[in-house]
């Protein structure tokens, strides 16, 4: 799976979707694996360490946004 600074999937595998979910049946907007992470149930449990993944991921995102300040989220 290949993500960019914003976790928007960019590309995917079979092995990836049939690990986690069909991408393709996402609308484009929702192809974001910090969304999915938060929003979709069968993606609760995915993470081992859910709440961490979560934390990071936000902190990740802050730090994208402060090196990127002029992209359009």
């Amino acid at each position: 799976m290949l993500m960019n600074h914003r976790y928007g999937l960019l590309a995917w595998n079979g092995e990836m979707a049939r690990l986690l979910l069909d991408f393709d049946t996402l609308a484009p907007s929702r192809r974001n694996a910090m969304w999915l992470c938060l929003m979709r149930r069968e993606m609760h449990e995915f993470p081992v360490d859910r709440e961490r993944v979560v934390w990071e991921g936000i902190a990740h995102l802050r730090a994208a946004g402060a090196a990127h300040p002029t992209c359009s989220w």
